[in-house]
């Protein structure tokens, strides 16, 4: 027996959407029908329990229940979208995408949109998080913090959401999709205004909530620690990434293996489908159909395309290049290449969501006790692309940097500005060892990495 998509909406507790969501998606197509264009149309719930932490209490609680609808127009080449949450003014939808597709100029390899598929009904329910629960996660990550230091200031979130889509389109496509999740950060801050530790720890999580006394502890440790920093001198280190700090890694790996940038020449994928552009010890799967393995699932991709578990990357060769219906037009000469990969909502085109790295043997300490002199990095922030076709970025350490002497945390460090490639980061041979301990986030599950160098370029900046 399959999954209904539906039964995830509390209907006590939030309501009934899918009277409104079901006349509104079937009114938007018969209206562009009657308008003689070719469309798709999608209803969308979203469904979100926040509880807010500050000043080591609990600030504030709050659900948010939003319906709203998303309209893609096609004609003769043309194509334009628009998206509203005002549920009673349909009609000013469709004129918005009305008037961008009249702005819009035509392209020749467009074919609309993609043909009906069907596929196994799955459940990607979570955990429900209630907000008991959530207010206890708070109060044991307080008692945990000030166990580690009495004076530590704790704030954070505790939140949790369920979404619902329906997707149709004017070649027969009626589809439903739906998932939940839940979110838990603890931030830690240690010291007087003027001269302040700072500590963080985050997570997704879907099925067992994780340790938040441990999140807190670690928090809180960082923080104490970074009361009193070394200077480091720009350079190459090796290092041991933290999963937060190897999370903001592979969000650019996945976001820059689109299809565009793969034909165009501007990716680092660019004529490599096939070779080994990673060490062997990298794999790298897109799992949206893996609920225990990744937090950004979907029976659907944005187009009502059915999604697949695949492998992106194995033992360091490219395997993969996603798409969706107007790439796989443009590209592939059939808009039914599409690979279930779309986007939707924010993010347009087709991207891998859903990466899960294989783990190794090595804990984040076993790997810490190999290094001579090196680096620990808990995380990065202020990421950016310097250079698309290599994989070059730059950005900033933080929530912790330490130096790594002889095996041992030898105290914390000075955040850093790195300007690294990730390939070359990630490269055969310098890759060491991948951890074993993987951590959920929003678009990838991931373990710590132990590198045998990483490219700092400058001191981050500071007041002195």
């Amino acid at each position: 027996m399959s999954w209904d998509p539906r039964s995830i909406i509390d209907l006590g507790e939030f309501g009934d959407p899918f009277p409104t969501l079901d006349t509104g998606v079937e009114k938007l197509l018969y209206m562009a029908r009657e308008k003689g264009y070719e469309a798709q149309v999608s209803g969308n719930v979203r469904l979100e329990g926040v509880t807010r932490f500050a000043v080591s209490q609990v600030t504030q609680h709050h659900d948010l229940s939003t319906l709203s609808f998303s309209l893609v127009l096609y004609k003769d080449g043309r194509r334009a979208s628009a998206n509203t949450t005002l549920v009673d003014d349909l009609v000013g939808l469709m004129k918005q995408a009305e008037d961008g597709l009249n702005s819009s100029p035509p392209n020749k390899f467009d074919q609309g949109f993609p043909s009906p598929r069907q596929s196994e009904l799955i459940d990607l329910s979570a955990k429900v998080w209630t907000t008991d629960e959530r207010a206890d996660s708070v109060i044991a990550s307080v008692n945990a913090a000030e166990e580690i230091n009495p004076d530590v200031i704790v704030a954070g979130t505790s939140s949790t959401v369920t979404t619902f889509s329906r997707i149709l389109n004017t070649e027969g496509t009626d589809v439903e999709s739906s998932s939940s999740g839940n979110y838990f950060k603890v931030n830690a801050i240690v010291g007087p205004p003027e001269s302040r530790g700072y500590g963080q720890e985050e997570t997704q999580w879907r099925y067992d909530a994780p340790s938040f006394e441990t999140f807190a502890r670690e928090a809180t440790r960082t923080a104490v620690d970074t009361l009193t920093l070394k200077n480091f001198k720009p350079g190459e280190y090796e290092v041991v990434l933290g999963p937060r700090a190897v999370t903001d890694l592979m969000n650019f790996v996945q976001f820059g293996t689109g299809p565009v940038g793969f034909h165009e020449g501007t990716s680092f994928t660019s004529d490599r489908l096939g070779d080994q552009i990673f060490d062997e010890k990298i794999s790298l799967h897109d799992l949206p159909r893996s609920p225990s393995k990744a937090f950004f699932t979907r029976l659907f991709d944005g187009e009502g395309v059915p999604t697949q578990d695949r492998v992106f990357v194995h033992k360091g060769s490219l395997e993969f290049i996603p798409y969706d219906s107007f790439t796989a037009a443009k590209y592939l000469g059939d808009k039914n290449e599409a690979t279930g990969n779309a986007g939707g909502g924010f993010f347009g085109g087709a991207f891998l969501g859903s990466a899960v790295m294989e783990s190794g043997v090595k804990s984040v300490r076993e790997q810490i006790a190999e290094v001579g002199d090196g680096l620990y990095v808990k995380s990065f922030w202020y990421n950016r692309f310097t250079d698309r076709r290599r994989g070059g970025l730059t950005g900033l350490t933080r929530n912790g940097l330490y130096h790594i002497k002889d095996g041992e945390l030898a105290g914390a460090v000075r955040n850093l500005r790195y300007t690294e490639s990730f390939v070359r980061a990630l490269e055969p041979g310098n890759v060491i060892s991948v951890g074993k301990d993987s951590r959920m986030f929003m678009f990838n599950t991931v373990p710590s990495l132990h590198l045998g160098r990483y490219r700092f370029s400058s001191v981050a900046h500071s007041m002195e």
